[in-house]
C-alpha cells in the first residue's frame, strides 16, 4: 500500500504528504517526524502500510525544509513547525473528514504534537515517541538558528503539559542515545493519565525491525482503543 502523493499548499506553504486512506471517515492518524527526519522514514511508512487494514487512515507528511518540502531546515522553529501542522490538519479535517483524529510523532515531532494536543479539542489521542520534555537539554546551540531559541520562548512544553487532557501513550527506549529516558519519566509525571512504555536496547530511531515492529504494533493498538468504535 503505497499511498496517494499529494502537495498541500496554503499561502507561502507547500506540504509534502502522503496520504493513506481506510476508508471515507474513516479515523485518521497524522505523523509528524523528528528534527532531522522525513515522512519516508521506516517507522512511518510501515504504519502507513499497518494501519488502514485495520480502519485507520494515515497522513505522513514533510515539515519545511525536509524531505520532499521545500524551506531552510537550518531556519526550522518549533512555531514554524506548528504553522506546517496546521495546514496539514486543515487538509485531513476538510478532506478526508476523519470522525477522529490522532497525532503521532517521534522527537522532535512529538513536542509538536504534544503542543498542538494541548490546545485542539479536535486531537483526541496522541502517541509521542522518544519524546523530549525540554529542547534546551538536547539539542546544540550551534546546531540551529538563534531564532530557534527565541520562538521556543512562546512554545515551551514544559509549561502546557498539565494540559494535555488526551490518551498519551509514550514509547521511549530506556538507552535511547538522544533524549535521554528521563525525559519520559517527566512528561509521564506531568500528563496525567498518561501512559509509558520502556523499550530495552533501542536506538532513538527505533531502527533495530524488532523494535520498530514494537512501536508500531503499539500504536495501533492505542489508536485502535482511542480512536475507533467509541
Amino acid at each position: 500500500m503505497n499511498g496517494r502523493r499529494i502537495t498541500i499548499k496554503r499561502g507561502e506553504r507547500s506540504i509534502a504528504a502522503v496520504v493513506h486512506e481506510a476508508g471515507a471517515a474513516a479515523p485518521c492518524v497524522v505523523a509528524c517526524h523528528g528534527m532531522f527526519g522525513s515522512k519516508e522514514g521506516e517507522k512511518y511508512v510501515a504504519m502507513g502500510e499497518r494501519f488502514p487494514p485495520e480502519g485507520i487512515s494515515v497522513v505522513r507528511f514533510d515539515f519545511s525544509g525536509c524531505g520532499e518540502s521545500p524551506g531552510d531546515l537550518r531556519r526550522t522553529t518549533v512555531g514554524g513547525r506548528l504553522a506546517d501542522l496546521d495546514v496539514v490538519l486543515e487538509f485531513v479535517q476538510g478532506e478526508l473528514r476523519p470522525s477522529r483524529l490522532g497525532l503521532l510523532g517521534s522527537s522532535l515531532g512529538g513536542y509538536v504534537a504534544l503542543l498542538r494536543a494541548a490546545r485542539d479539542p479536535r486531537v483526541r489521542a496522541v502517541v509521542a515517541m522518544a519524546t523530549p520534555y525540554d529542547l534546551r537539554e538536547i539539542v546544540p546551540q550551534g546546531e540551529v538558528d538563534p531564532e530557534f531559541w527565541r520562538d521556543l520562548e512562546r512554545h515551551d512544553l514544559t509549561r502546557v503539559l498539565p494540559e494535555v487532557r488526551v490518551p498519551l501513550l509514550l514509547l521511549h527506549s530506556e538507552s535511547d542515545e538522544v533524549v535521554p529516558f528521563s525525559h519520559a519519566l517527566r512528561i509521564h509525571e506531568a500528563v496525567a493519565g498518561s501512559e509509558l512504555r520502556a523499550l530495552r536496547g533501542a536506538d532513538h530511531r527505533f531502527s533495530r525491525p524488532e523494535h520498530r515492529e514494537a512501536v508500531v504494533e503499539d500504536a495501533l493498538h492505542w489508536f485502535r482503543k482511542h480512536l475507533c468504535d467509541r
